[in-house]
């Protein structure tokens, strides 16, 4: 089944910038609060994964707390 398909990937170095991210964000340099679109607790969680399934340009990402 040859389809002339090409594939290709890539990596980043995650390990290697977290801290300076986390710092950067701690200190108030980088906003990350426009990431989250929600915020449901774990009970609405089934609810959350609805919205990503039907409304995927307004659930971006999703925070769910413990009751």
């Amino acid at each position: 089944m040859q389809k002339g398909l090409t594939i290709r990937t890539g990596q980043t170095h995650v390990q290697r910038y977290s801290q300076q991210l986390l710092d950067l964000i701690l200190e108030g340099k980088i906003d990350t609060t426009f990431l989250i679109s929600h915020r449901l607790s774990l009970d609405d969680g089934p609810d959350g994964y609805k919205g990503f399934k039907e409304k995927q340009d307004e659930f971006t990402k999703v925070v769910l707390k413990p009751s």
